[in-house]
């Protein structure tokens, strides 16, 4: 077991360090690490929005976790019709 640690924790560091693997706390707060650029970008198109961060934020994240939460369909309706054996479409 001793080895273990010894053999993961350089490897967890480095995912860490990297952004491959990001600390959970039970906090409520989300940090992410992006490219100031991009930063910059989203904050002034979201000014000229009149939004906030965490405004723009939490409604993607509710209209994110609806569509993941949609239940599936059992049968698609919006799926081509395949062609009968006499190559005609059926229906």
């Amino acid at each position: 077991m001793l080895y273990y640690i010894h053999y993961m924790t350089p490897l967890i560091t480095h995912a860490v360090s990297r952004g491959i693997i990001m600390s959970r706390g039970a906090s409520g707060r989300i940090v992410i690490e992006i490219d100031p650029a991009v930063k910059q970008r989203l904050y002034s198109v979201l000014a000229l929005e009149g939004k906030t961060l965490k405004q723009w934020f939490l409604y993607r994240v509710d209209e994110y976790l609806q569509r993941v939460n949609q239940p599936q369909l059992l049968f698609d309706h919006t799926a081509p019709e395949k062609p009968n054996s006499d190559g005609k479409e059926s229906g």
